[in-house]
Parts: C-alpha cells; structure tokens; sequence
C-alpha cells in the first residue's frame, strides 16, 4: 500500500491467452511446453467429443472451441479443448493430467476418463452441466 499522497500504481491490463487444442493428426507437434497453467491461472482439460456430443443438436467442433475460449476468459481459466489425435482423447488427457505439476480441472462425464484422470483434479465437471452454461446465453 502507498502512502497518502503518492500516486497509486497504475493497474497493468491482463489479457487471456486463447483456448489451447491439441493438434489433430497431421499437424506437427509443437515444442514442449510447462506442464502447468500460469500459477495464476488454473489449467481446465476438457474432454471436446464427450462436451459437444452431450447435447442435442451437437454443438459444432469450431463453435465448442469458441464458446470454451469465451468461458476461460471469463472465469480467468487456461482451458484446453482435447480432441483425438494420434492418441485417444482419454488417453491424451489422463496422460497430461498425470504429468502435471499443479492443479487442474477436468471437464468429462466419461466415467472411465474420471477414473484415470480426476484423481489430482480440483473440480471435475459433467460435460452437460458444462454444455449448458456454455451455451446458455445461446
């Protein structure tokens, strides 16, 4: 805290960094990266197929990734959209959430997925519950 009389510190604008994806098959892999959200910033996987699937009509895989990067901006997330790729998405999300040093959510009502990977989680998120707030304001 400043003293009276001397100007306050002016607050530096925080920006949020877009959703990540994993690459689908085809696309180079990128160079490693730290295991963990900003320490800011709570890291938040997210099982795509299983949230885009839980709702009819579909959400559409591009409108998912909008609406996801949306809600991470505003909770103040790193939210990352799995898909499948070379590997399951089951398999790619309890294989980062095994390998990550801080905590994390996961978004999934995949019983199997949260038997592997909720484990280190601090919240896990039905993927309905979680399609329905994203879509919500629709």
């Amino acid at each position: 805290m400043k003293p009276p009389g001397e100007p306050a510190e002016p607050e530096r604008p925080r920006s949020a960094p877009p959703s990540r994806r994993l690459r689908p098959p085809g696309e180079p892999a990128e160079p490693e990266r730290p295991r963990s959200a900003p320490p800011s910033r709570r890291l938040v996987l997210v099982d795509g197929e299983n949230v885009r699937r839980s709702q009819w009509p579909n959400i559409g895989r591009d409108e998912l990734e909008r609406l996801v990067a949306e809600w991470g901006e505003r909770e103040g997330v790193d939210a990352q959209v799995v898909w499948e790729s070379n590997e399951t998405a089951d398999d790619t999300i309890a294989r980062e959430a095994a390998e990550l040093d801080g905590p994390y959510w996961l978004v999934t009502s995949d019983r199997g997925l949260r038997a592997r990977a909720a484990g280190k989680a601090e919240r896990v998120i039905g993927g309905g519950s979680f399609a329905r707030e994203l879509t919500s304001g629709r």
